[in-house]
């Protein structure tokens, strides 16, 4: 059996052709991952820390690690992303779109 299609969404802004594409994304059947870099990590923050609702069209939601650093931002333990992983879920996806 094999897997669904993984698709992995960097944002470095958020806006709603974004969100409706990954959400077109996940009707299709793929796997959303959506990873927010620069500023993005301000909304990311939200809602990985509860105050504001993932959007139904992503599976996982994930930060750049060293963007919420230099911002003064806490997420969960291992929704932030480092550089390794971060070029890891790079080479992994099915498919990457840049926003």
């Amino acid at each position: 059996m094999s897997r669904p299609a993984s698709t992995l969404h960097l944002l470095t802004r958020v806006d709603d052709l974004a969100l409706a594409a990954m959400e077109a994304d996940r009707r299709a059947g793929h796997t959303v991952v959506c990873l927010c870099l620069h500023d993005a990590v301000y909304w990311a923050s939200a809602r990985l820390n509860g105050s504001e609702p993932v959007p139904p069209g992503i599976d996982t939601l994930t930060a750049g690690a060293e963007d919420c650093r230099r911002r003064s931002l806490s997420v969960p333990d291992g929704a932030a992303l480092g550089y390794p992983a971060i070029v890891d879920a790079i080479a992994t996806a099915s498919r990457v779109v840049c926003w």
